[in-house]
């Protein structure tokens, strides 16, 4: 889901402005990222090459999706100051607390007419569940309910932070899962 996120903006103008990251704690668990990509990406932007190098998929209109990891605060000051119009989290509940996901969202949105988007994925079972269940009121969605309320803050001078939602998924609606994984 992330990577399809990522690309419904490749080829729409955007170019070499168009750039994401996509973070998980650790490299290594980019692996099935990458093996989903290196067999999605090319049916729909022939030419796409991903540099194993640079953990990045380069498309042919110039946009950039890049892999990184963050498990420490030192890790995100390997992307402080730059800028990504599109940032992934997989498995945001991965994170025991919104330290470093709340840093991230920092570096999103500054290229004024570009538009901007942070997306996650998360499980309900992992460490950080308890902090993602609160920041994105997801108690509040009854169970037949697909899309949570709009979330909408201000910070402490008043200023409008970025409004957010949940949109819950379920394992079933996956066709690329294995029956065998599900059971």
């Amino acid at each position: 889901a992330l990577l399809a996120d990522f690309a419904q903006g490749v080829g729409q103008g955007l170019g070499p402005a168009w750039t994401g990251l996509l973070i998980r704690r650790t490299m290594d668990r980019h692996r099935e990222i990458i093996s989903i990509g290196n067999d999605l990406f090319p049916k729909s932007f022939p030419g796409v090459q991903f540099n194993i190098m640079k953990s990045r998929w380069d498309f042919p209109d110039g946009a950039r999706l890049t892999l990184g990891s963050i498990d420490n605060e030192q890790d995100y000051f390997r992307y402080h100051g730059s800028s990504y119009p599109w940032i992934g989290v997989d498995e945001l509940t991965e994170f025991e607390k919104p330290d470093l996901y709340v840093r991230l969202l920092s570096l999103t949105g500054r290229i004024t007419g570009m538009p901007s988007r942070v997306r996650c994925t998360a499980n309900s079972y992992m460490a950080g569940q308890i902090w993602v269940r609160d920041r994105f009121h997801i108690l509040q969605m009854r169970d037949d309910e697909i899309v949570g309320p709009l979330v909408q803050e201000t910070d402490e001078a008043g200023n409008k932070l970025p409004a957010r939602r949940c949109i819950k998924g379920y394992i079933a609606e996956n066709p690329l899962i294995s029956p065998d994984y599900i059971s």
